[in-house]
């Protein structure tokens, strides 16, 4: 299976989660925080879509709003469980993010040939993300709740390592 069909399939399979999530959100009631994470989702989907190969141009812009919304997806997600978990947090940790994220990767985005630093930058925003949704997912944890949320730990664990290692990759 070549690289185009399999970022095609992703787009195709984070956007139908996304609209399975939006239609939960819109006829069940759902947990606080499960909008955020829908919307994360979303993100992914957006950020997949812009990916497939011919799918848009590889411009300077294109490049910026698809590693913004996979920054935002794992940023949703991290609001998400703040939120699930009970926790009161302000918009403190968005404009945090987006003011380390976006300067940044402007910075790296200047030329379409530095993908090495554009990718250390995003993964390592992406990895640091993924560990405070790790955190957030264990802290505070109920008594009664299954492995469930052990599960999304030991993911989003696994996810992080692999942002990680991309990163020490990428800098080899």
């Amino acid at each position: 299976m070549d690289v185009s069909t399999l970022l095609v399939a992703n787009a195709l399979l984070s956007a139908a989660a996304a609209l399975l999530m939006l239609v939960v959100l819109r006829t069940r009631r759902t947990y606080p925080g499960f909008a955020h994470w829908a919307a994360g989702i979303a993100c992914f989907a957006i950020a997949a879509a812009m990916l497939a190969p011919g799918a848009l141009p590889s411009v300077w812009l294109v490049r910026l709003v698809r590693n913004a919304a996979w920054v935002a997806g794992h940023l949703l997600l991290l609001r998400g469980m703040l939120l699930y978990r009970g926790e009161r947090v302000g918009h403190w940790v968005e404009w945090l993010v987006a003011g380390t994220f976006l300067p940044l990767f402007l910075y790296v985005n200047r030329t379409p040939d530095d993908l090495t630093s554009r990718i250390v930058v995003t993964s390592s925003f992406a990895g640091v993300l993924s560990l405070a949704t790790l955190v957030a997912t264990l802290r505070r944890r109920p008594q009664h709740f299954g492995p469930d949320d052990r599960l999304l730990a030991a993911w989003l664990g696994a996810f992080a390592a692999m942002c990680f290692l991309r990163v020490a990759h990428e800098l080899d």
